[in-house]
């Protein structure tokens, strides 16, 4: 995430005002007020009911889309609004986060040490969705799993067959744009920008380490303490105990011949998406034959455009372009069907729905001259 330079445009008070326009009705109401309470557990923000404020947030659902300004604007009353289909309770939090003063993690300018964006896949009209702005990310690193990253097709000119993002790390596609909530990494840039360790007594003597921060200050006298990343441990965060996206529990590189096959299959859980990077030995290509192919199956709706498209969840399959590759699910891959690689790399991506239907995949890998 990264967050507007001008602080003129925050807001300063970190009091943020609020009112329902009359299309806004109880169902939309309660998740705007969960999406706000997400935002106040992590930082130092309050979001209070209007009474006679001038600069406000107006929360409405009369016209289609999702959208607001970004930061604090000098107007009577700002609109957020959650058009048909955007009253989810992430879609709130990262139009509430855009309200705050945060633009698009993806159009973060140093993206390119993590993302690379598919420009030759992006919808007419829309790269300006993907275009880099100016930056404040107060040194907080890049964050594939943030509320304001987009996910992996937003925008393709080829919804559900073509990506317009991928991770550098092939291990990272599966979570990207997959958000459940306000990050760590969210919530340290919001605390940064917001200044909310302000009166922590301790502020000049307690250094969190590893990309920790201090607690925002509760004007009680009392030090804050530190907030660590995932999978650090101690007092400061001192000791590592993993990586901040966690350890990969399904898939990984292979280098040798064998079998492969999804987490207890043949059967499947819900969300367990899977990356396998295969490498033969160099001057070698991957063959990879697979014995059972099964997923939730190609949308089946004739009334829907993207009928008969991998809508839920597919398995894409890298063999040439390691960028990008062809989408696959239900049972699209017969037993005994082999693919092979055009160089010593071969990539798999399981991106699971919540649904956990179908058996799952099985495949035998052998290298080949």
């Amino acid at each position: 995430m990264k967050a507007l330079p001008n602080k003129g445009a925050l807001w300063l008070d970190k009091v943020i005002p609020y009112e329902f326009h009359t299309s806004v009705n109880k169902s939309t109401g309660d998740t705007i007020r969960s999406a706000m309470d997400e935002w106040e557990k992590k930082t130092c923000l309050k979001f209070v009911p209007r009474t006679n404020q001038k600069q406000f947030l107006r929360f409405r659902t009369d016209a289609g889309g999702c959208f607001t300004f970004v930061g604090k604007k000098n107007m009577e009353g700002q609109d957020v609004n959650l058009g048909p289909g955007c009253e989810h309770l992430q879609i709130t939090m990262h139009e509430i986060g855009h309200s705050l003063g945060f633009y698009h993690e993806h159009s973060r300018r140093d993206r390119s040490e993590v993302i690379k964006i598919l420009w030759h896949n992006i919808e007419k009209g829309m790269a300006s969705q993907f275009r880099p702005g100016n930056d404040n990310s107060k040194g907080v690193p890049y964050d594939v799993t943030s509320v304001m990253h987009y996910s992996p097709m937003s925008f393709s000119s080829h919804l559900f067959e073509k990506n317009t993002m991928v991770t550098l790390d092939p291990r990272l596609q599966t979570l990207i744009g997959r958000s459940r909530g306000i990050t760590f990494r969210d919530a340290k840039l919001a605390n940064k920008i917001y200044s909310c360790d302000d009166g922590c007594p301790n502020k000049g003597s307690m250094l969190c380490l590893n990309y920790g921060y201090l607690s925002p200050y509760e004007g009680n006298s009392k030090p804050c303490t530190c907030v660590c990343p995932p999978n650090t441990q101690g007092k400061k965060c001192e000791k590592i105990t993993g990586d901040y996206y966690g350890s990969i529990s399904c898939g990984g590189d292979i280098n040798k011949e064998g079998i492969i096959q999804s987490p207890g299959y043949p059967s499947r859980k819900p969300n367990d998406s899977c990356t396998w990077q295969i490498k033969a030995p160099f001057g070698k290509k991957v063959q990879v034959t697979f014995e059972d192919f099964s997923f939730r199956p190609r949308m089946n709706k004739p009334a829907n455009r993207y009928n008969g498209y991998c809508v839920y969840e597919h398995v894409e399959i890298r063999t040439s372009n390691m960028d990008e590759g062809d989408f696959y699910c239900g049972e699209d891959l017969p037993k005994g069907t082999q693919m092979v690689s055009s160089s010593n790399t071969f990539l798999i991506l399981i991106r699971a729905d919540n649904k956990g239907q179908g058996r799952g995949l099985k495949a035998s890998i052998k290298f080949i001259s």
